[in-house]
């Protein structure tokens, strides 16, 4: 089961036909019905214990909401019924992003499991206009420093979005005023799970995936370096936090460590230590990493508010309410 074989099945069914966006009552019904059989699809997708039962029902699942996205008004409709698939919007609804994974063994005898994931951008438009995501994740090379884009996409599950406005720095090769910061959630193989903070922007209206503005200043150098994205991995049975946190105007994570001095750099067996690091959004420009952000466990992060997580996720931790 490869990922390129996924990729050109949902390039073939997605098509951008056109239809005038617009709010009538009528279309509610045919929405709900498309729901119903979103959500009875996605929970074979996601429980079925035979493989070929899941992929089956994912190839059915894509034409269908693709059908369903056709249906004027669709934008508004939040597919909120559909426990399987996550849907984000930013702050501008200027377009969202609706997500979904599915799971694979790639060696029976060893019980391993993988992920691919699947996704499409539609955006808020009087005609149906539709990014297909494209999970190539397996075969993408240094996603820290690296811009990818909707046919070549480090695919996961987005859980949360928020938006900033940028400084153009011909420097770094930012050219644009606005991009929207990403948490994203790839629970990679049997061994890690993986979490991301990812930057979407718009480059004359082509979404691309990873820009330089995450920011990490050496004091003992005095130099600074920026990465595209990050990437955090974690052992499987471990729960660490990535999100945003309005409270404290950062981006907040879990400090990750090796249980021994062996295993440093095995990050498949790094765990949460109890204390927090994160960015803070600096200058229009860029988000400036934070070395200590608390130095005590708190409630906020122990304990966060989140919707049910999807059945057979591991780490549903970060999921926004």
């Amino acid at each position: 089961m490869k990922k390129s074989f996924f990729s050109v099945f949902f390039c073939l069914i997605i098509s951008t036909t056109s239809f005038a966006q617009i709010d009538p009552p009528e279309n509610i019904r045919e929405l709900m019905m498309y729901e119903d059989s979103l959500n009875q699809l996605g929970q074979i997708i996601m429980n079925s214990q035979i493989i070929k039962e899941r992929a089956e029902a994912n190839y059915k699942y894509i034409p269908m909401l693709v059908k369903a996205l056709k249906v004027p008004g669709s934008f508004d409709y939040p597919f909120s019924n559909i426990k399987t698939m996550l849907t984000i919007y930013p702050k501008d609804r200027s377009f969202r992003i609706l997500t979904w994974q599915l799971s694979f063994e790639t060696d029976s005898a060893w019980m391993l499991e993988e992920y691919r994931y699947f996704g499409v951008i539609q955006m808020y438009s009087e005609d149906l206009k539709i990014y297909p995501l494209m999970d190539r994740s397996d075969s993408l090379a240094h996603p820290v420093d690296s811009v990818f884009a909707d046919r070549n996409w480090f695919g996961m599950l987005y859980y949360n979005i928020i938006e900033q406005k940028l400084k153009k720095d011909k420097t770094r090769g930012i050219h644009i005023k606005k991009c929207y910061t990403l948490f994203g959630y790839d629970g990679n193989d049997v061994t890690s799970n993986k979490k991301v903070i990812d930057v979407l922007w718009f480059d004359e209206d082509t979404p691309k995936f990873g820009l330089p503005v995450f920011r990490y200043y050496d004091d003992s150098t005095e130099t600074e370096s920026f990465d595209n994205r990050v990437v955090i991995e974690y052992r499987n049975n471990a729960d660490a936090t990535l999100n945003y946190s309005s409270i404290h105007k950062k981006i907040v994570y879990d400090h990750l460590v090796p249980p021994d001095k062996l295993s440093e750099g095995i990050y498949f067996l790094y765990v949460p230590d109890g204390s927090y690091e994160g960015f803070s959004w600096r200058k229009k420009k860029y988000w400036d990493y934070v070395n200590t952000v608390f130095t005590f466990s708190i409630d906020e992060y122990d304990n966060p508010p989140v919707p049910e997580p999807i059945k057979g996720m591991k780490g549903a931790k970060d999921f926004k309410d």
